[in-house]
């Protein structure tokens, strides 16, 4: 199993980076690098509306199975989760994530999806529980 974060590509180029475009970049390759290697699961985790969703899934080869899950919560939890979390950078910025937040709720249905999680409401066993569930339905 595989784990691409964007934020941690971003952050390989931090305080110089001149554009998240850049770094959206740089996900969507190593994603692709990594399905076209033999894992069995590879998990991309930061896109954050439809066309960077999609930009993703141009990367993935023909004969790979997808599951595309969403997880979203409620802001005033997100924002003290951020708080509670000393490795945060800027999301710990009330005024920054809440303008993250309002784009991700006018983003979050136009992302086509196999699975949603509010984690506000379903627990990490919960959660995890429903993932693997979706994995083995998509690999039948």
């Amino acid at each position: 199993m595989a784990l691409v974060e964007l934020d941690q590509i971003a952050e390989m180029a931090l305080p110089t980076l001149p554009d998240w475009a850049i770094a959206h970049m740089i996900f969507n390759s190593v994603v692709g690098h990594w399905l076209r290697n033999p894992f069995t699961t590879v998990i991309a985790e930061g896109p954050g509306n439809e066309s960077e969703v999609n930009a993703v899934l141009a990367q993935v080869p023909d004969a790979a199975s997808v599951v595309t899950v969403v997880l979203t919560s409620s802001f005033e939890l997100a924002f003290s989760r951020a708080q509670a979390d000393p490795t945060r950078g800027i999301s710990r910025d009330h005024q920054f994530l809440f303008s993250v937040f309002q784009s991700w709720e006018r983003n979050m249905p136009y992302i086509a999806h196999d699975l949603l999680i509010d984690t506000g409401s379903a627990s990490v066993d919960e959660s995890v529980a429903a993932i693997q569930a979706a994995l083995r339905r998509s690999r039948r």
